[in-house]
């Protein structure tokens, strides 16, 4: 349900660009959340790792601070400063 519910999310988010929306990539995962940033890059956290993708769906890079704990929240307006919060 988690996983149909991000695709859906994904598509709304780059829009449609045929009649016939086709998924890029399924992310088998749970407890997951992300957002998307204004030049189309998807951001997903994944308890304190963070995953950059393009619109394409490929992994362009990853961020993990284990000493920080688990990420709660991500601010990716600014695609050049993306922000990190953590829970206390």
């Amino acid at each position: 349900m988690t996983i149909r519910l991000l695709l859906i999310s994904l598509l709304f988010t780059f829009g449609f660009r045929s009649d016939n929306p086709v998924a890029i990539k399924k992310l088998g995962a749970k407890n997951i959340f992300f957002t998307s940033d204004p030049m189309g890059n998807l951001y997903i956290a994944r308890g304190e790792n963070l995953e950059k993708y393009d619109a394409n769906g490929n992994l362009i890079r990853t961020f993990s601070d284990k000493t920080l704990g688990q990420i709660s929240a991500i601010d990716a307006t600014n695609p050049l400063r993306v922000v990190l919060f953590y829970r206390d």
